[in-house]
């Protein structure tokens, strides 16, 4: 017995409503895009204890007397109150050493 044609009508029209529906949704999915980090930007805490720690790394072995003792004094400042209560010139004086 064969269908009437409305209702083979009917059931072509669901199946294309659902394929349609389907690719409407796979579109909206592939649209969606989530932010990448920004690389660029790093929170001022977190570049403070990445200083604190490279500065760390100088050999004090190697330097001269007077040098040694300028890294200590300045490590212990970076240490006590935060690397940003040094001047940008001791900044630099540690940073060179470090390398």
């Amino acid at each position: 017995m064969a269908l009437p044609m409305t209702a083979v009508t009917v059931v072509a029209m669901v199946l294309l409503a659902a394929a349609v529906t389907r690719a409407l949704r796979a579109r909206q999915r592939a649209a969606r895009t989530v932010e990448k980090p920004n690389s660029e930007y790093t929170w001022q805490a977190v570049r403070e204890k990445e200083a604190i720690g490279r500065w760390h790394g100088i050999d004090l072995d190697s330097l001269h007397e007077i040098n040694r003792e300028e890294v200590q004094r300045l490590l212990a400042v970076a240490e006590a109150t935060g690397a940003d209560a040094l001047r940008p010139a001791e900044r630099r004086f540690l940073d060179a050493l470090a390398g």
